[in-house]
């Protein structure tokens, strides 16, 4: 809803949002604690997060954002991986673990065949959660230990 205040100079504004200053607060402050979200996609979706409101309110978001050892991943491909998973399809990928602060591929760089049923978020980490046919049983993997972006199969 738009305001209009006349006076010598009529001024407008937007009297309400789709979000309030807390709510989007509250989105920022999630993002940029994620664990699985890099720092360079944190940015960028905050900053699309600023959109939602006006450059003055942005800079009230901006007041006290901090964030304490925050250790965030690498794997640039997140939204790919998610949107891989999100397909309704099969998916394939490789899976690594870490072996100090190096990446190792799991099982020799096994090609994993997953068929996705959720994606869920415990505790500081993001999952999907899937049937897996070689084990014949529902498994799960951290989205941001997935190398590269999935293939996306046929079968559904």
């Amino acid at each position: 809803m738009f305001v209009t205040i006349h006076s010598t100079q009529s001024k407008y504004f937007v009297a309400s949002r789709k979000f309030e200053l807390p709510e989007l607060k509250l989105l920022i402050d999630a993002v940029e604690s994620s664990k699985f979200i890099t720092k360079k996609k944190s940015d960028a979706l905050i900053e699309k997060i600023h959109t939602l409101t006006s450059p003055v309110q942005v800079k009230k978001l901006k007041h006290n954002n901090y964030v304490v050892n925050r250790i965030k991943p690498d794997n640039e491909q997140i939204y790919y991986i998610i949107g891989a998973i999100n397909t309704g399809k099969q998916i394939s990928f490789r899976y690594y673990d870490y072996s100090g602060l190096k990446k190792v591929l799991r099982n020799k760089g096994e090609i994993y065949k997953l068929s996705p049923y959720k994606l869920l978020w415990n505790g500081d980490n993001y999952y999907v959660i899937g049937y897996s046919e070689k084990k014949s049983k529902v498994i799960n993997f951290r989205v941001d230990r997935i190398a590269g972006t999935p293939e996306i199969l046929d079968k559904d």
